[in-house]
């Protein structure tokens, strides 16, 4: 009777271990595959179990009876075959050839067993010789060890006999893709990327179509990795809300046939009809960076249970090569832009004026522009020393700034420069500091003001000559008539005192001081009012300068200075007025032997020079000072002494030369003497135009 009590005890201890195994199992699974098995399984096995364990088995082994109640109650166990054929093959999760040989393996490896045991006890029992009654020893426990070693030694022959009659197990799927995660790792782009793992699985999976989506511009868009792949019949990008991939980041696969709630029901529809069955997302770091999209079978049957886990780990793995890659490319696309961005900024710094050092805090100059190698007049300036190429004055001057203003920009304007190549250059320097600290890298912008500020001046001194212009022009119209007056008076009286010669010569010199103080005020006037072409005609200019030549002999009486020609015989006609041509050549004789004070030599020469005609006066004299060569032109400017000119000569040569279209230019060795060339351009006789002064 106890033996019977414990029997019944024993199954009721039993039925409430499973159903609690499976309860609390399915409680702490995360796989989802998993979860969605174990609820069918620990369900059934709750409501089949339970209910004929209390209301059944119980009251049966203390006695109690049992009544309508306890007799229904094992009704339910009904419901565990049920039960365990909704996991098994509802939604065709798992394949049902897979679980049939599991089936059949076990239950053979059972019957052997028992006939084994069986067989032993037979023997021992009833062969010749045996006792009808041997004891629990050989006919219980030797035929149970009997039956194990048996069952042991033949079961692996056997489940070989019994795959090669319900077919070949792909058990070497799983390994193959498992051996696939080196390759994955080894690949860094995306898109061979998706090349290849659609093209394993198509070819070791069997299965198609086969896609790779990728994680798009947005975290909700996925792209085709592979454009030209499986993803092509999906004619679209997938888009998903934050939810929808909150959800799938907690899937391992989602059975498509099924139907899911973490896919829109549009999204859903398009990708089955694009041939898709099962998907599996690849999810990193709690979130779904990739998506595979997976066919069935090329016969169309569906994965089993071994494939969909396979798929799964390959999917756990190719999670971190699509992440490594997405990375990649991300700091590729970066590095890309930023090599575009400097090579754009390099350019704009090359194409700019403004002189750009870049310096570290040791003073290395690490970048330099062409403009700053310009302005400071060297070529390399990367690899030297600020401190070597920046002038001392200046750096002191932009230590002072920075004391003044704090930290930040210092600036130094209009500091004169002496390049390297040994010109002379007006620059505005600013100094900035990149970063917050005082030890950061410095940049140096030199700009070139030197053009502006010669405009500056060459402004300011014309506005002081056209005023000094206009001062003089005013004085000589109100002094030229006084003038003519003294000159009028004084040959009245010397009309008149014919007879006393000690007058006579006083007379005279009043009428040549006269005459020569009016001439002064005719130069003023002369260059204050530029003339146009008014009685330009079209002459030989030989004659024209063999007058000057008679006009300007007298001039050299008593003077020790010797005056030689070299004219050519031929000469070009030019246009122009003949007057203010024997000027010119008439104030560049008068310069020359204003330049000869204890005498010397004039040359004056006269060629052809192609199509213009070119006179040439030269001097032994004392030469023009250097730094007097750049105004000798300017009027008002003389280096003579108070007194002996009014620096309008060659002023006025200058003004007459550039009215005629012409040129001159001054060559001169100070202590040597001087050489001024004037050209003129030959005329066109066909042309009716008159020339314009300039």
């Amino acid at each position: 009777r106890w033996k019977d009590k414990l029997e019944i005890l024993h199954l009721v201890g039993f039925a409430m271990v499973a159903v609690s195994v499976l309860c609390s199992r399915l409680w702490t699974s995360t796989r989802a595959r998993t979860r969605w098995r174990l609820r069918w399984v620990a369900a059934s096995a709750a409501a089949g179990l339970i209910p004929p364990a209390l209301l059944y088995l119980l009251p049966l082994a203390w006695g109690i009876p049992l009544g309508p109640a306890g007799e229904m109650s094992v009704l339910p166990l009904a419901i565990l075959p049920l039960g365990f054929a909704a996991a098994l093959f509802q939604e065709r999760t798992v394949d049902l050839g897979s679980s049939l040989r599991v089936a059949v393996r076990w239950l053979t490896l059972a019957s052997l067993f028992a006939a084994a045991g069986l067989a032993s006890s037979w023997l021992v029992a009833y062969l010749p010789g045996g006792l009808a009654s041997a004891g629990i020893v050989r006919e219980v426990l030797l035929p149970i060890g009997i039956a194990s070693v048996l069952a042991a030694r033949f079961f692996r022959p056997l489940a070989k006999r019994i795959d090669g009659v319900l077919g070949p197990k792909p058990v070497e799927l799983a390994r193959l893709l498992l051996g696939f995660r080196s390759e994955l790792q080894g690949e860094i782009f995306i898109e061979p990327l998706g090349n290849r793992l659609e093209d394993w699985l198509a070819r070791v999976g069997n299965v198609r179509p086969v896609a790779l989506l990728v994680e798009g511009p947005t975290p909700e868009t996925f792209v085709p990795a592979c454009p030209s792949g499986g993803a092509a019949a999906l004619g679209g990008l997938l888009d998903l809300s934050e939810g929808e991939l909150g959800g799938l980041a907690q899937q391992d696969s989602v059975l498509l046939q099924a139907g899911s709630c973490h896919i829109p029901g549009q999204t859903l529809e398009s990708l089955r009809r694009a041939g898709f069955r099962y998907l599996f997302p690849l999810v990193f770091q709690a979130r779904t960076r990739a998506i595979l999209l997976v066919g069935p079978h090329r016969d169309g049957s569906s994965l089993d249970a071994e494939e969909l886990d396979a798929f799964s780990a390959l999917a756990g793995q190719a999670a971190r090569s699509v992440e490594a890659a997405r990375l990649y490319k991300e700091i590729e696309d970066r590095g890309r832009r930023e090599e575009h961005m400097r090579r754009e900024t390099e350019a704009i710094l090359e194409s700019c004026k403004i002189g750009m050092l870049l310096v570290e805090d040791s003073g290395l100059i690490t970048a330099a522009n062409g403009a700053s190698s310009e302005i400071l007049g060297r070529p390399a300036l990367i690899g030297q020393r600020v401190q070597e190429v920046l002038p001392r004055g200046l750096l002191m001057l932009l230590d002072r700034s920075a004391r003044q203003e704090g930290e930040g920009r210092h600036r130094v304007f209009r500091y004169s420069l002496g390049a390297a190549d040994g010109v002379r250059r007006v620059v505005n320097v600013t100094r900035s500091i990149l970063g917050v600290d005082s030890a950061a890298r410095r940049v140096y912008a030199l700009d070139d003001v030197s053009e502006e500020v010669g405009r500056e001046r060459k402004m300011a001194r014309q506005d002081h000559l056209a005023a000094m212009g206009m001062l003089a022009s005013e004085v000589a119209h109100e002094v030229n008539t006084p003038l003519t007056g003294i000159a009028s008076y004084a040959q009245m009286l010397m009309a008149r005192m014919k007879s006393r010669l000690p007058e006579m010569e006083l007379l005279k010199k009043i009428e040549n001081q006269a005459f020569r103080a009016a001439g002064i005020a005719g130069s003023v006037l002369t260059f204050a009012r530029r003339r146009e072409a008014e009685g330009f005609e079209i002459f030989e200019p030989g004659p024209v300068i063999a007058e000057s030549l008679a006009l300007f002999e007298p001039h050299l009486k008593g003077k020790r200075i010797r005056l030689s020609t070299e004219r050519a015989p031929v000469l070009p006609s030019i246009r122009g007025h003949k007057g203010r041509i024997q000027q010119v050549v008439l104030n560049l004789m008068m310069n020359a032997a204003q330049a000869l004070p204890s005498g010397g030599e004039i040359r004056l020469a006269t060629e052809r020079d192609g199509e213009s005609v070119r006179v040439r006066i030269s001097d032994n004299g004392v030469g023009i000072p250097a730094a007097n060569l750049p105004r000798i032109f300017e009027p008002f400017f003389t280096s003579r002494n108070e007194g002996e000119g009014t620096g309008l000569g060659l002023a006025v040569v200058k003004q007459i030369v550039d009215e005629h279209r012409g040129q001159i230019h001054v060559e001169t060795v100070e202590g040597a003497g001087s050489t001024f060339t004037v050209s003129f351009p030959a005329a066109d006789p066909s042309s009716k135009e008159a020339a314009r002064g300039a």
